[in-house]
């Protein structure tokens, strides 16, 4: 007998626009942990992981941002910029890049957020949590951050960070796309 791991369908009254972002999955199959498990008669189990390729996390992103456009008019999207640094280095730089993309596009803005602590876990970081936070309370609609790395440089945690966002009705707008980071 064959067990697959499966997710349940959304409620499509319960879904909302996106709820599509989960998609593209991938299945892996998760290697015998120990020589007793290798001789094991039961095959083992496929764990369902999201695609992180570049081009599967601009996607998603770009899902999430059509929904939150096709909600909130034109002209009346906040956004709070959030910017990343290195210990001991300015934010100003990257919070000017973002001030001139939200004047380019109409967002109004919703104060600023920023880290000094490099490339971290960004569920350590008190500026993203901030940031995060004002979607959920609904004082703003967007993130917008310079590039992927500001957010993590890894994409299983970007990834992770793009459902956090999604999961508050919210977007993440980049200044550079994923694919050229």
């Amino acid at each position: 007998m064959t067990t697959h791991a499966t997710l349940p369908a959304p409620d499509s009254a319960m879904a909302g626009p996106c709820d599509a972002v989960r998609e593209p999955v991938r299945t892996v199959t998760a290697p015998p942990s120990s020589p007793a498990d290798r001789n094991c008669r039961t095959p083992p189990m496929p764990i369902a992981l999201p695609e992180t390729t570049p081009s599967a996390l601009r996607e998603r992103r770009a899902v999430m941002n059509r929904a939150l456009e096709a909600r909130v008019p034109a002209g009346h999207l906040v956004v709070v910029p959030y910017v990343l640094t290195r210990p001991g280095h300015g934010r100003e730089g990257h919070l000017a890049e973002l001030r001139q993309l939200a004047d380019h596009q109409g967002w109004r803005l919703c104060g600023a957020e920023s880290d000094d602590c490099g490339g971290t876990d960004p569920a350590v970081r008190p500026g993203w949590a901030r940031a995060v936070r004002a979607l959920a309370d609904g004082r703003a609609h967007a993130v917008a951050a310079v590039s992927q790395v500001t957010v993590s440089a890894h994409p299983a945690l970007y990834a992770r960070e793009l459902d956090r966002i999604r999961d508050t009705g919210g977007a993440l707008f980049l200044l550079r796309p994923e694919t050229h980071l």
